[in-house]
């Protein structure tokens, strides 16, 4: 994990998602698939309604989207919180539909709050990370926000787009997201020519 939080968080590679999913329980990683697949902030995903992903817990039923209502989500300078719906990806929806949600309440209940705590999670993910050697990379909460953006902007989505899914306001924040590997400097200078 990163220390004493300076820095922006590590990117995932796909073989650390891979190691990841395979260690994780089958509760933290519905969270982290959630983190992975939304973009979403880590203290929006810990309240998640179960009514926020399933229509009926019982049978595994999913609304289209995911609805991360505006109180759990952080305020803009301005002191405005906007509810964001993002729809259920493939991946997500096949995972969601295999996963068993508690019948009502928070998704992610806690064992003394209402619902998980952020320092649970980060708690969690730091000890599986250290257990799968990967503490010295710099991964957070945050990592999985890193990942989402980042990808949608290497698999050519535009930036007002990736704008309008994350709820960014300001296109220079969310320019900070988005990561470019040496391989992807090194291919976009391939394209140049005369």
């Amino acid at each position: 994990m990163k220390k004493n939080r300076v820095g922006k968080a590590a990117i995932f590679e796909d073989r650390e998602i891979r190691k990841i999913r395979e260690s994780f329980s089958q509760f933290h990683r519905a969270i982290f698939e959630i983190a992975l697949f939304t973009g979403e902030r880590m203290g929006a995903i810990i309240q998640l309604r179960v009514t926020d992903v399933y229509l009926d817990p019982q049978t595994r039923k999913l609304h289209q989207e995911i609805t991360f209502a505006a109180r759990t989500r952080k305020a803009r300078p301005d002191g405005s919180r906007e509810t964001r719906q993002i729809p259920i990806q493939p991946d997500l929806r096949s995972f969601l539909l295999s996963y068993q949600p508690p019948r009502s309440g928070y998704l992610f209940p806690g064992k003394e709050s209402d619902h998980i705590t952020y320092n649970a999670v980060y708690d969690y993910w730091s000890k599986k990370f250290a257990y799968l050697g990967l503490d010295h990379r710099g991964f957070s909460t945050h990592s999985t926000r890193r990942w989402f953006i980042t990808q949608l902007a290497q698999n050519g989505i535009d930036i007002k787009t990736i704008q309008a899914i994350t709820g960014h306001s300001n296109i220079n924040v969310l320019m900070g997201y988005v990561d470019a590997s040496p391989d992807r400097i090194k291919n976009a200078m391939a394209t140049l020519s005369i």
